[in-house]
């Protein structure tokens, strides 16, 4: 509504087909989520144990959303060209900017279920009513210099707040730890950022580059004896 007052259709335009794409990914968490909810369902009243399974889902999210956030930004304009054509190529920069909201939204997807199992629903509508307004007040300035782009960073701003106290809120009822676990993970992506940018300057196609990227990520995190994916299966296998 903002935008299309203060700007035009076309930022409009903007905005909601890169939002529609970033929806689309959340598709990860919820798959993960509704996996994962019967055992956290089960270890419910087990506090001590259910801070450890929720700490490893977290953990697994984040493992996911940072590479697949990292080369959502870096192939952006190569993506839409795939996806929606070059006449939608004006949508890049508005899609590699709501690509980082990923590292708020697919953690909140948790946290938010939670959050009410643990009754604390009017905790989640005051940070949430915060996070909108401060929404609307960052579209207020950003807006009319940025346009869409400045909308995207609005809502990227307001979700990593929204998400940031919700973590923080949980961790008082929830012993959980995910920070000081995901050292490798960060590693990998670095290494597999290093890969993508080399691929990039020899020309190779991107697709092949993301494969390639995929591929050493993983192969990163089997060098540096992460143990996340074994812990996807020891989650999975559990009952």
């Amino acid at each position: 509504i903002m935008l299309g007052q203060m700007k035009s259709a076309t930022e409009v335009g903007l905005y909601t087909t890169s939002q529609r794409l970033i929806s689309f990914l959340a598709i990860v968490p919820s798959f993960i989520g509704i996996s994962i909810f019967p055992i956290l369902s089960k270890n419910e009243k087990n506090v001590e144990k259910l801070g450890n399974i929720f700490g490893k889902v977290m953990k697994i999210i984040l493992a996911v959303g940072i590479p697949l956030t990292i080369g959502g930004v870096i192939f952006s304009k190569k993506i839409i060209l795939l996806i929606l054509g070059q006449q939608y190529l004006a949508t890049a920069p508005v899609f590699a900017v709501l690509m980082i909201s990923i590292l708020a939204s697919f953690p909140n997807i948790f946290l938010i279920n939670l959050i009410y199992s643990k009754n604390l629903q009017k905790f989640f509508i005051l940070v949430t009513s915060f996070g909108v307004f401060l929404n609307i007040f960052l579209n207020f300035l950003l807006i009319p210099k940025y346009g869409a782009i400045g909308a995207a960073i609005s809502t990227v701003i307001a979700e990593l707040i929204i998400m940031g106290a919700n973590w923080k809120k949980l961790k008082k009822f929830i012993p959980f730890n995910v920070i000081p676990k995901i050292g490798k993970i960060c590693i990998s992506s670095v290494i597999m950022t290093i890969i993508i940018f080399i691929l990039s300057l020899i020309g190779m196609h991107f697709i092949i580059n993301i494969i390639l990227a995929i591929i050493v990520y993983f192969l990163s995190l089997k060098i540096l004896k992460d143990q996340t994916f074994k812990e996807i299966i020891m989650l999975a296998t559990n009952h």
